[in-house]
């Protein structure tokens, strides 16, 4: 047990810490850091710590109840895991579109991050396949950038694929997947698109569940989110954030 914890808490520090060193700060880095440190303390004080709840038994029985919620969290977050991976839609292949929606997912340096990249090149895909259709990057401002998600993503459609800044709707309001759909509703509005016409949202494939959901919640009938390829190094950093995710967005009735 304390040399498992160990290599787990050395593995959980150390990837965190260098995404964070990267500047990727949400729940999906800051918790597991958290639980690494948790797990390294016990490792190296292991001893100290049997020695002092053999002589506290009300308190080892507390330590023990925790450990046991604790994988029973885990379980429950590889079910979630697997659940997630079953629903990952990366269909290329879309039969229609009136509007082609790319949903923010973060900017560093004023530009789109690696995995938002990965759905821009995805969305470069539905967009030269439906050539007609409006297209919509949606997102806000980061914290300390300068740029908006939106235009950040317009600007990497316009150098790497060509395509036109002024074929490209900017939504710069947004600072969730819930807000990306409310606010694309009136660049909808204004270019004559119903919700119930068929529309695409393009994100990456860990989000494509939520944002179905989301989606429909919101009134697009006939929407269809196709999904990207993540980065290997964060996907378990963006699973962990999509599994608390999901339960914020069942508590605030995103869907």
């Amino acid at each position: 047990m304390q040399i498992s914890l160990g290599i787990a808490g050395l593995i959980l520090v150390v990837d965190c810490g260098l995404l964070l060193a990267n500047r990727v700060f949400h729940i999906g880095t800051l918790v597991p850091l958290g639980i690494g440190l948790i797990f390294l303390a016990h490792a190296v004080y292991w001893e100290r710590i049997q020695l002092y709840l053999a002589s506290q038994p009300s308190l080892k029985k507390l330590w023990q109840l925790i450990w046991l919620l604790f994988f029973v969290w885990l379980i429950s977050f590889c079910v979630f895991v697997s659940y997630l991976k079953q629903h990952f839609n990366t269909d290329n292949h879309p039969k229609a579109a009136q509007a082609i929606i790319v949903l923010g997912g973060g900017t560093k340096d004023n530009k789109p991050t690696d995995a938002v990249k990965l759905r821009l090149d995805k969305a470069s895909e539905v967009i030269k396949r439906f050539a007609n259709a409006v297209v919509i990057t949606s997102g806000g401002f980061d914290a300390g950038e300068d740029v908006s998600e939106a235009k950040a993503m317009a600007d990497y459609l316009h150098d790497t694929y060509g395509i036109s800044l002024a074929h490209i709707a900017l939504e710069e309001q947004s600072t969730s997947t819930e807000l990306n759909f409310i606010h694309s509703k009136k660049i909808l509005a204004q270019q004559g698109i119903a919700l119930n016409q068929p529309i695409i949202a393009v994100t990456s494939d860990f989000h494509t569940l939520r944002a179905s959901l989301i989606g429909k919640r919101q009134g697009y009938t006939n929407l269809q989110v196709v999904g990207s390829d993540t980065p290997w190094y964060i996907r378990p950093n963006v699973w962990f954030r999509e599994y608390f995710a999901f339960i914020s967005g069942w508590l605030l009735d995103e869907y």
